[in-house]
């Protein structure tokens, strides 16, 4: 949940020099520009930008004038970034005051306030609330911890430069298949979709700029490629929240694309935003691949026909690679989902659901010596 006010202390730097980089885009309130690429700076810029709109009113942002050792200390660029209009500078004389008359009660020894993440009763009820996604099963397949603070405790995080791309096409495509079903497709309306919500995002204008230039090119080749053979009767972002399985596990899905294939017939379309993947790679056959893909395709066949209120008959799952691979050829994969595969994943799921309401994982490591939630898990808490 977000604050009414946020306070970031220690927003200093200890090097002037560093603060000397450029910024992000006017929509988030910053103002400059990234003269060099610095992938590094910019995580760290968007990170401080998701920390900031955690607070509903306003945000206390603090630093030291002086290190431990009494050097000088620089504010945060990120702070210079932020407009005019958007801040205010105040005094910290009261805090000082404060902050001297709690001393006492500040630097009290820690003790234990009875609570801990890690109870079960917690992780139980956090469950049947959030229940299970396509993504969460994969991310538990993948590691526990990585499911545990991305998908149960929904740590906030910022989203990579990738991950907002591919949120800026998914919006531009179902723009566009809106309008393919008002028979009114046209190549303006895909890229339109695109560009609103990227210029929305937290950029630099550098990247901003270069994924302008390689979403145009890629949704008018995408569009060239196509056009002419758009099903016309589809739902885009069909969202499905309160499907349970057994009675007992709440299953949840967003589904870019159902198309309407006769009645009640369909197929369900999950749009890929990176390089075209093998069908051997997405069927989890090659030495690597963890089978994710197709999984997600069987978890949409199971979600519904998991559905009371509508019966739609998922007949088969495709996966439309939206950039095209290096000869120009774009790609499309589709698969026959069977029961079988269905009543597989049902068990996967019955397993993953029992370890996660028991928590059985509590001290398992997903075997990845550099898993960054392994670390948070036993090193950090």
């Amino acid at each position: 949940s977000d604050w009414r006010a946020g306070r970031f202390p220690r927003l200093a730097l200890s090097s002037p020099s560093a603060s000397q980089s450029g910024g992000s885009p006017s929509a988030t309130g910053f103002k400059g520009t990234l003269s060099v690429p610095d992938l590094k700076l910019d995580d760290e810029r968007r990170l401080f930008y998701v920390a900031l709109t955690r607070a509903r009113k306003m945000a206390y942002i603090s630093y030291a004038l002086q290190s431990y050792d009494e050097r000088e200390r620089t504010p945060s660029q990120f702070i210079a970034e932020i407009k005019p209009e958007f801040k205010k500078a105040g005094s910290v004389e009261l805090y000082e005051q404060i902050f001297d008359q709690q001393k006492d009660f500040l630097y009290r020894p820690k003790t234990s306030k009875g609570f801990s993440i890690f109870e079960k009763e917690y992780l139980q009820s956090l469950f049947r609330k959030r229940g299970l996604s396509a993504t969460a099963v994969n991310n538990f397949l993948s590691c526990p911890w990585r499911y545990f603070y991305s998908n149960l405790l929904r740590i906030p995080r910022a989203k990579s430069r990738h991950q907002i791309y591919g949120s800026a096409i998914h919006a531009g495509l179902k723009d566009f298949f809106d309008e393919v079903n008002r028979g009114e497709a046209s190549k303006e309306t895909l890229f339109a979709g695109f560009k609103n919500l990227l210029e929305k995002e937290s950029l630099s204008e550098n990247d901003l700029k270069t994924f302008l230039a390689k979403g145009e090119s890629s949704l008018k080749k995408y569009f060239d490629y196509y056009n002419g053979n758009w099903r016309s009767k589809t739902q885009n972002e069909f969202r499905v929240n309160n499907v349970f399985l057994n009675d007992k596990i709440k299953l949840t899905g967003s589904l870019d694309k159902i198309e309407y294939l006769d009645f009640d017939s369909v197929n369900v379309v999950d749009y890929k935003t990176g390089k075209v993947v093998s069908r051997n790679e997405l069927e989890g056959k090659t030495k690597d691949a963890t089978g994710d893909y197709k999984r997600q395709l069987v978890f949409y066949k199971l979600l519904l026909g998991s559905l009371s209120a509508v019966k739609l008959n998922m007949v088969s799952g495709e996966l439309d690679f939206i950039e095209p691979d290096k000869k120009g050829i774009f790609h499309k994969e589709k698969f026959l989902i069977d029961t079988s595969e269905v009543d597989e994943l049902k068990h996967t799921i019955l397993t993953i659901a029992d370890n996660i309401m028991n928590f059985k994982f509590e001290n398992e490591r997903c075997g990845d010596r550099d898993c960054e939630y392994c670390q948070l898990r036993f090193k950090v808490i």
